[in-house]
């Protein structure tokens, strides 16, 4: 097909436009919010005395339970489908947006005087920040299959074959 010589040509490269920008968009949206809160869930141990009696969860659990939450909301905000590729494509667009502000970042500090082993050092080892970057990227993808047994759920509970209990009208409500 060649381009603009048809109305379906010229159709098909608003569409792939408008698709790339939604990702984009959603997908910058997702990096941000996801950023500026593990930021401050950063910050707490730091800037509140906890004794050694005190526990508190680590900032690695954290940071999955933010991504999970900032992930889930997205979806249901932006009403994202289910198309694994085009949420795999917000995924690793927000990826993208992380790793260029960890390389912004990691050189702006050896520009101060850091070394890069200080650097690291006071950031969480390299397995643990590579998993996470995983899991932040695989997030809105890895819902699916929530959605789907979420869907599985509903549809026994209004067919009848699922004996009612007191979480019902709490499911129902959903």
């Amino acid at each position: 097909m060649i381009l603009f010589e048809t109305g379906a040509s010229v159709f098909e490269v608003m569409w792939d436009v408008a698709l790339a920008y939604f990702v984009i968009r959603i997908s910058f949206v997702y990096y941000i919010v996801t950023f500026l809160s593990s930021y401050l869930i950063a910050l707490i141990p730091k800037s509140i005395y906890f004794s050694r009696n005190v526990l508190y969860p680590s900032s690695f659990t954290a940071n999955l339970l933010t991504i999970a939450l900032i992930s889930q909301f997205l979806i249901s905000y932006y009403k994202i489908p289910r198309f694994a590729s085009f949420r795999l494509g917000i995924g690793l667009m927000a990826m993208c947006f992380m790793v260029v502000t960890e390389i912004c970042t990691s050189t702006s500090m050896h520009k101060q005087g850091w070394s890069y082993k200080q650097w690291y050092a006071e950031s969480l080892n390299l397995t643990k920040e590579a998993l996470r970057l995983l899991i932040f990227t695989a997030m809105p993808t890895i819902w699916i299959l929530g959605e789907s047994l979420w869907d599985e759920a509903r549809k026994l509970q209004k067919s009848g074959s699922v004996k009612k209990n007191i979480t019902v009208p709490v499911v129902a409500e959903l």
